[in-house]
């Protein structure tokens, strides 16, 4: 606290001001800052955005006023933030006790909200601080006799500008508070503050709205239709001044119409006042500001209307073009090559966006192909494409192919093409490039659009792979190439191909196969698939005569005693029960789903599916092919029975069959798994032609592959040799090729750890990853530092399918943050872009497949609340695994800018 006698001997000031005001509190001292606390610094004082409200604060401090003045300014000292242009407004609050701020923010003696950010004083130099100053307007604050209680609350988006502080000053009693009615920086509401004091300065006054100054401008705006000003001097005003002609103030307020002369007026509505409403008469005095107008760039000083009517967006009273993001865009038309936009603008006009503040003047010359009635006349084979300098301008393609949905390609380009032979057009971006690309083939310039593609099967980074067979000689094409992303652009080689047709599988029926062309196949009426009929299964035949029948009937609804009799339910009976199969035999079976009758907790019914398992002869481990089909889908695979997990595992469509090939190592742990898959949305019942299947199993022995002694690779053995040496076998990979074996896992001895779950147990692996907008946040209260942390994971590719990504360089995003009162992420404390992983294999695998993988990441940090790890490398996705199973924890998954608490705890081991 700092009374008025002691404030001014510190300035030496006279105890008035030029409105008539008193210094009631100055903690603020001299423009050159020499009273500010450089060692205890500042206090928090902010409104966040609503994502982080639970972190609304005030610093607060009192003030003495014993002639019982009312308020008529308050200056406060910002710091923190980065730019004290993006605060967006304040709050000027009065308290009757701390204790009434630790309810609400909002002062219960008085408040006044101010909508932008006004000049910081010219005057001020103390570094990196700003001094500003809010006025009452046009009627004093109320004040209590006695003492008194401010806050000067900033608001400001902790997103954009981090957050903010009012200093800390030498001057006062070292006293002071901060309130945090909704306790999100956990000290409660309130807390008392004895190291520094807060810098405001109060002036006081009269109370008499006669002592305040008039606008500067536009002084007679002082009444409308509504009886409020509005910026307009018109015939209201006039009218106004003249009805108040001859009154006088009553001590308190000032009389209608007492516009003159500046700066506070005579408190008497006189001749002064009517010469001076008609010589404003006409003036517009509404506020003014910045307007953002998109494709016509920024403009200063404008009415709201005004921006309104240029269709622009108005920035707010007193605004510049600091936060009206342009820059140069660059177009395909002669008479205007480049103009100034909002990326928005430019994206939507078909330019191409130079970034933000790149003035016009640079555009690079366009590619001779950046239409289509330039298309580039190619001939068959590879295709320089780069579109860094290309504008859009083709239409969005409509849905087509595996595309669901309109998609426009950004910055295409565009090439012509003639079949010199017939045979089949493949236009491929395909793992030739990191760049997300779409595809499409046309007739011709604005024709139709034979064929689209955007992620190719089987293709990386999202990279396109589009054919059209049935080519004739002569036939010519329009193929346009562009980027999924607006401003995403790369150099590479794609391909424009038109090959001779290649005969391959043509499945007449799931039984009949003929090896034609595509062009023929089509003709037969056939279905054409690349392979050759051995090789390519055209759907499932059904059980043949010298099938093995699986010698067990149908499993028909029943209860638990008799689903538990099974004499083929492995694992899923108790004692466990297998059936068997040979190398080369196929198994006629049934695969059904059935009720359980009174199996439910509640003594309901439940839906049971019948489960085969068939034990195989793997003594000397080998390669084997399972090729399952049925009447209705399936899943089938291979399990490791001692670690309960498949170790590959597929599913069939209703009346498909398919194959999957796996290398074991030596072992009679595995067996052949079959069972309906649940997935496909309806049960399979007995005799209704969806329960019947086979399962054919077919094998060799298993090529030499790297041996693991530990960490060790001591060469490539047989599954059996490597046994025989306690080693592990490593289908694939070869010591001659630098295999590198994976390391044994290990618990955290750290002390401050939640370890991964084994493969065994109700494992979670949730993605936490860039590229698709993923981050996962977990909770590591109570840490008191954090010098590095490690986690446990597993990486995975999706092409057709889930496959283990190997990418030993992959780099991560990491941070520490505290949580507001849901547990959510509210503010950063440290963090850290695409940090080295130092990756480890480990020697656990999870499912049979993914191998878990070991991230040491370098991050120093104070104690924080919750620590996020997210993989920034393309391709390879990271999925953080859990610490708990899928109803025992909790952490935070960041869903594309939408927070969800999941089920489940994430590892993590920190150094301190």
């Amino acid at each position: 606290m700092q009374s008025a006698p002691t404030c001014l001997a510190v300035l030496g000031l006279a105890s008035t001001v030029a409105m008539g005001g008193i210094v009631l509190m100055d903690q603020i001292g001299l423009d050159d800052g020499s009273s500010m606390d450089t060692v205890n610094g500042g206090l928090a004082s902010q409104y966040f955005e609503t994502a982080f409200s639970v972190y609304d604060i005030a610093a607060i401090d009192d003030f003495e006023n014993p002639s019982s003045l009312q308020g008529a300014s308050a200056t406060k000292i910002f710091n923190g933030g980065t730019d004290i242009a993006a605060v967006q407004g304040a709050q000027v609050n009065f308290y009757s006790s701390p204790e009434a701020a630790g309810i609400s923010l909002v002062g219960d003696v008085a408040s006044q909200d101010y909508a932008l950010l006004p000049a910081p004083d010219t005057n001020w130099s103390f570094t990196g601080t700003f001094s500003v100053t809010y006025d009452s307007g046009s009627a004093f604050w109320p004040l209590q006799s006695g003492t008194n209680y401010i806050s000067i609350i900033p608001v400001n988006e902790f997103g954009v500008n981090s957050q903010t502080f009012t200093n800390g000053s030498t001057i006062g009693d070292i006293n002071c508070w901060q309130a945090n009615p909704n306790g999100g920086f956990g000290f409660g509401s309130l807390q008392n503050v004895t190291t520094t004091n807060v810098a405001y300065r109060v002036i006081g006054g009269s109370g008499n709205a006669c002592d305040l100054p008039l606008p500067a401008d536009c002084s007679a705006d002082c009444s409308s239709s509504n009886g409020e000003p509005d910026g307009q001097v018109n015939v209201d005003d006039v009218l106004a001044v003249i009805s108040g002609f001859g009154i006088s103030g009553d001590g308190v307020n000032r009389p209608l119409g007492d516009v003159a002369p500046l700066p506070n007026g005579d408190c008497t509505v006189n001749v002064d006042d009517i010469l001076a409403a008609i010589e404003q008469y006409g003036n517009d005095c509404s506020p003014r500001g910045a307007c953002c107008e998109g494709v016509s760039g920024c403009t200063l000083d404008l009415k709201e209307s005004e921006c309104l009517d240029n269709g622009g967006e108005w920035l707010g009273e007193g605004s510049d073009c600091s936060t009206c993001t342009s820059g140069a865009c660059c177009t395909d038309i002669s008479d205007i090559p480049c103009y100034q936009a909002t990326p928005e603008d430019c994206e939507a006009s078909g330019g191409a966006y130079q970034g933000d503040d790149v003035p016009c003047g640079n555009c690079p010359a366009l590619p001779e192909n950046n239409s289509c009635n330039d298309a580039k006349v190619v001939t068959s084979g590879p295709v320089a494409f780069d579109n860094s300098a290309a504008t859009t301008t083709g239409q969005p393609i409509e849905p087509c192919g595996e595309i669901t949905e309109s998609r426009q390609i950004y910055q295409d380009l565009w090439y012509s093409i003639t079949a010199v032979e017939s045979g089949t057009l493949t236009v491929s971006t395909c793992d030739a490039t990191t760049l997300d690309t779409v595809i499409a083939v046309y007739s011709s310039c604005g024709g139709t659009v034979l064929g689209c593609n955007d992620d190719g099967v089987e293709c990386s980074s999202f990279t396109s792979l589009l054919t059209i067979p049935n080519v004739n000689t002569g036939d010519s094409f329009i193929v346009r190439i562009g980027s999924f992303a607006y401003g995403a652009t790369a150099s590479f080689d794609a391909l424009i191909e038109i090959a001779p047709e290649v005969e391959g599988a043509c499945c007449l029926t799931n039984i009949d196969c003929i090896d034609l062309t595509p062009t023929d196949c089509t003709a037969f009426g056939g279905e054409y698939n690349v392979g050759e009929c051995v090789t390519v299964s055209c759907g499932w035949g059904g059980c043949q005569g010298g099938d093995t029948d699986e010698g067990i009937p149908c499993s028909e609804d029943t209860d638990a005693n008799g689903a538990n009799s099974d004499p083929n339910g492995g694992l899923n009976v108790d004692p466990p029960s297998y059936g068997s199969i040979l190398l080369n035999e196929t198994i006629c079976g049934s695969a059904s789903t059935f009720l359980c009758q009174g199996c439910a907790d509640d003594g309901t019914d439940l839906t049971y599916r019948d489960t085969d398992w068939y034990l195989f002869d793997n003594l000397e481990g080998g390669t084997y092919t399972i090729t399952c089909g049925g009447e209705g889908p399936l899943l089938f695979g291979i399990v490791d029975i001692v670690n309960v997990s498949f170790v590959a595992n597929s599913t069939t469509e209703s009346g498909d069959e398919e194959s999957l090939i796996v290398t074991l190592p030596a072992g009679n742990n595995y067996c052949v798994w079959v069972a309906h898959d649940t997935n496909a949305g309806f049960d399979t019942p007995c005799n209704t032609g969806q329960d019947q299947y086979t399962v054919r199993l077919e094998g060799e022995a298993a090529p030499a592959a790297a041996c693991c002694l530990g960490t060790n690779c001591v060469g490539d053995q047989s599954p059996a040799d490597c046994a025989s040496l306690g080693g592990t076998y490593t289908a694939g990979e070869s010591c001659d090729d630098n295999y590198i074996c994976p390391t044994a896992y290990e618990p955290c001895n750290s002390g401050f750890a939640q370890d991964p779950l084994e493969p065994s147990g109700t494992w979670t692996a949730g993605t936490s990853d860039a590229s698709i907008g993923y981050f996962r946040y977990e909770s590591i209260d109570g840490v008191p530092s954090v010098t590095s942390a490690r986690v446990y994971g597993i990486t995975l590719i999706f092409t057709d399918a889930w496959t283990v990504c190997e990418n030993p360089d992959m780099v991560f995003d990491v941070g520490t943050y505290i949580a507001d009162a849901s547990g959510f992420p509210a503010g950063a404390v440290v963090e850290a872009t695409s940090l080295p992983g130092n990756q480890v294999t480990t020697d656990l695998t999870y499912a049979g497949v993914y191998p878990l993988k070991r991230f040491d990441l370098d991050i120093n940090s104070p104690s924080a609340d919750l620590l996020k790890v997210n993989s920034n490398s393309p391709n390879c996705w990271f999925l953080w695994m859990s610490s708990s199973d899928s109803t025992s924890g909790s952490s935070v998954l960041d869903n594309n800018g939408t927070l969800e608490l999941s089920t489940f705890d994430l590892n993590y081991c920190i150094t301190p």
